[in-house]
């Protein structure tokens, strides 16, 4: 069984969890994210975890 940790920042294994129950239908919504320049599956965890440190970390 995998293990999926702690909730909170170390999420990503939630996520894969739920991308593992739209499969197959997930395969194809991540080839329209890579075709439209987007990440697929839990790679836009780490655009947000980029964002918030960057841009809402200013905001104080």
């Amino acid at each position: 069984m995998l293990s999926v940790g702690p909730l909170g920042k170390n999420n990503k294994g939630v996520r894969l969890l739920e991308a593992l129950k739209g499969m197959p239908v997930g395969a194809v919504w991540d080839y329209h994210c890579l075709t439209q320049g987007v990440p697929p599956d839990v790679a836009y965890i780490d655009e947000i975890r980029t964002y918030e440190k960057t841009v809402l970390a200013q905001r104080g």
